[in-house]
């Protein structure tokens, strides 16, 4: 089973606030999981819609960019660049 569009949009976010948490809690290495699944998520858009796209997007983008802190953090500065 494949999830759809909107599906792959709202595991994302749970994903997401999930990796949002274990950041917070300095739990560096659960967080960088959780982001990274969100960011697979949207690996490929075929068969989103725009508006669909563009959600994706706006959880996309903060999960690479927290996944980047978190490398920072861990001073994983080749991984953070990437």
């Amino acid at each position: 089973y494949q999830l759809t569009p909107k599906e792959k949009i709202e595991q994302g976010l749970v994903y997401k606030d999930q990796g949002n948490q274990f950041f917070k809690q300095g739990q560096l290495r659960r967080a960088v999981k959780k982001y990274k699944a969100a960011i697979q998520l949207y690996k490929s858009d075929y068969g989103f819609s725009d508006e669909e796209k563009k959600q994706a997007k706006e959880v996309d983008l903060p999960c690479h960019l927290n996944y980047a802190a978190c490398a920072l953090k861990m001073g994983e500065t080749k991984t953070a660049r990437e």
